[in-house]
């Protein structure tokens, strides 16, 4: 049970770090994939559309955003 303020403040920034990561190593994977059917099999089961999925791949393979996160 979470009483206290700081403890609700704790388990979210916990929850909120556990999330980037498996973002990090999603995009990461998604990035080193070798093609799309390789990309669409790391979609993950919470995400029902293939547009959305697609989109948010195009996304994170596009230079700009490479670049962005090179620096």
């Amino acid at each position: 049970d979470l009483h206290d303020d700081w403890q609700k403040k704790i388990c979210f920034e916990m929850m909120a770090e556990l999330w980037r990561a498996g973002k990090s190593r999603l995009v990461k994977d998604i990035i080193n994939a070798k093609n799309e059917s390789e990309r669409l099999a790391l979609k993950p089961d919470c995400i029902k559309s293939d547009v959305e999925w697609r989109a948010f791949v195009a996304k994170k393979i596009s230079k700009e955003h490479l670049v962005r996160n090179m620096m």
